[in-house]
């Protein structure tokens, strides 16, 4: 099959898209500006930003080699591999070696830069909270925010708590939806705009996985701008929640 390799290894054989090697070069050069910036606001003073951005990247290769990597969202899963490989450092005999403290005490969220970082991400998010109907966003809110659980709001709101479940359900995957929508509609043009109008209800982070049935799907697959915005849309969640 033409795109595909057999792992030489008899006990371990797999057919392995060999495409995605090409796909996850594409994705590193296109995403690398700013992988790279993300690579020093999350090193710090603890790893150098170029070499924690070029180890995660031979990790991601080397999984891909064993048949192991999604096919798509590579700057998420850069992100998430240097997130760990900092967490993991002063857990490692180098760290004291080094001197470096032991202590865990540099969530990269809590730095100044990395809210500039995550500007595009936070304001995607927010238009497509400003999307849904108000019933969503407020279950939203308070599950998500506060913390409270439908069956809790249920008692408050005296309804069912099925009822809820179902709502909280519902209000998550429109969410999911009109995000998806504004990054496919970031600077569109016109046949990729009307596309995106016309997507499922439901959508899932890896566009493979999506039905063909969709005209807004086959044209997503079809179109490599909107192939691109996908992937961008599968790393968000990675990317703000690290």
């Amino acid at each position: 099959m033409s795109g595909t390799v057999s792992l030489a290894n008899p006990h371990t054989a797999r057919r392995v898209d060999t495409t995605w090697a090409a796909r996850a070069d594409d994705a590193f050069r296109a995403h690398y500006p700013s992988l790279r910036r993300r690579a020093a606001h999350i090193g710090g003073a603890l790893l150098d930003g170029e070499d924690l951005l070029a180890e995660a990247f031979e990790g991601m290769l080397r999984q891909w080699s064993r048949g192991h990597a999604a096919s798509s969202g590579v700057a998420g899963y850069l992100t998430r591999s240097m997130r760990n490989r900092v967490i993991d450092e002063p857990r490692s005999p180098r760290s004291r070696v080094r001197g470096y403290l032991d202590g865990e005490e540099f969530a990269v969220e809590a730095q100044p830069d990395f809210r500039l970082e995550c500007a595009q991400e936070v304001a995607w998010v927010r238009k497509a909270l400003a999307r849904l109907p108000r019933g969503h966003r407020d279950v939203l809110a308070s599950t998500i925010v506060d913390g409270r659980t439908p069956r809790e709001l249920a008692a408050e709101l005296g309804c069912t708590p099925n009822s809820l479940y179902s709502l909280n359900r519902r209000a998550k995957h429109r969410l999911r939806r009109e995000l998806l929508r504004v990054v496919l509609e970031e600077d569109a043009p016109e046949a990729c705009l009307d596309h995106a109008r016309r997507l499922p209800d439901v959508v899932t982070d890896r566009l493979e996985d999506m039905s063909p049935a969709s005209t807004a799907v086959r044209h997503a697959v079809e179109c490599g701008r909107c192939s691109q915005a996908w992937d961008r849309f599968a790393e968000i969640k990675a990317i703000l929640n690290g």
